[in-house]
């Protein structure tokens, strides 16, 4: 068991690197052959997610970084906290230093607020080693430590902005969110605009849940947006759904040969990758027997993972586990790592 578990481990982190790289790739990041995407990239999400995994991959950590030095116009800060207050993403202290880098390159507000918080969080941890080999020990850092990650309490080299960012590619689905940011600014009516896109109608508390904008902000913002023509909804206030009176705009944004992008909550699948690669990389977990095993990951299961993964893709659900939860790790496995691979 402990080999199979070993080879789950590293196919996890393959493919989630992979994963990500594929994703960053869409943006313009360097160093990766784009395969373009029928689901929109939810820029947040993927930028906390990758705090997290980038930790494995110096590379992909530093690119990502790069692409924010030149695209953080295009980062909504209001959703990315609110991101991090609702789901379970483990590294947003990474943010802190990101944020400094930002902070000395374009001097915007946003980014001295999201630094000042997250910086007197790391005040009172002790230093550690940022990039970390698949086992979890980390990788040494052998010469001077880049000051801004230093003083938020992380040590690496210093970090080197290679400036090999493209702009984003328009036209499609990948993008569509960045897209109409550029379009309609970093705000709830871009957000709004892609709900529509993406489900053709949508409710209040819908746009509310995909945008982490709250009710309040949306319902004011699809009252305007009513009075121009353009957003429609039926005359009942009861369970209302609006819509956009035209499909012409979501041909204006990915081309006429494009399908609509499919649904997908990127938020609550990489809050569950996050939470899965916790549990099997816990030392104490690799030291339990076969039949624990089975029964812990059948518990995660049952209690966090099904519920994000249904979040995140309505067909996405695991077989339930037998009674006595045997190869239930190696089921749970085998259906993850199959996801993985559909998604790149």
């Amino acid at each position: 068991m402990k080999e199979s578990l070993l080879n789950y481990k590293n196919q996890l982190l393959e493919k989630m690197l992979k994963l990500l790289w594929s994703g960053w790739a869409q943006l313009g990041v360097a160093g990766y052959k784009p395969v373009r995407w029928k689901r929109v990239i939810d820029i947040e999400a993927l930028i906390l997610t990758t705090c997290f995994w980038g930790r494995y991959d110096q590379r992909l950590f530093d690119e990502m970084l790069s692409w924010l030095l030149a695209n953080e116009r295009f980062v909504n800060i209001q959703r990315l906290q609110t991101i991090i207050k609702k789901e379970t993403f483990h590294e947003p202290g990474l943010l802190g230093p990101i944020s400094r880098k930002l902070c000395r390159k374009n001097r915007t507000p946003k980014w001295r607020g999201i630094a000042g918080k997250l910086e007197r969080q790391q005040a009172v941890l002790q230093p550690e080693k940022l990039f970390l080999f698949p086992d979890n020990k980390p990788l040494p850092v052998i010469g001077a430590a880049d000051d801004d990650f230093a003083e938020c309490g992380f040590l690496r080299l210093p970090f080197i902005d290679r400036q090999l960012s493209t702009d984003f590619t328009t036209g499609v689905a990948a993008t569509l969110q960045l897209q109409l940011r550029a379009f309609f600014g970093v705000c709830s009516r871009a957000e709004i605009m892609l709900a529509f896109f993406i489900n053709n109608q949508a409710s209040i508390s819908d746009i509310a849940a995909s945008s982490y904008y709250s009710w309040k902000s949306i319902q004011e913002a699809l009252f305007e947006m009513s009075h121009s023509g353009i957003v429609s909804h039926p005359a009942s206030k009861r369970e209302r759904r609006y819509y956009l009176a035209s499909e012409n705009w979501t041909k204006l944004f990915i081309g006429q040969e494009t399908d609509c992008p499919e649904k997908f909550h990127w938020c609550k699948f990489f809050s569950a990758m996050e939470i899965l690669w916790q549990k099997v990389t816990n030392p104490a977990f690799g030291n339990l027997s076969e039949k624990s095993m089975d029964i812990e990951i059948a518990d995660l299961v049952n209690q966090h993972l099904q519920s994000l993964l249904t979040a995140a893709d309505e067909n996405w659900r695991v077989s339930s586990p037998a009674t006595s939860c045997e190869n239930f790790l190696a089921t749970f496995s085998a259906f993850i790592i199959t996801q993985l691979k559909q998604l790149q």
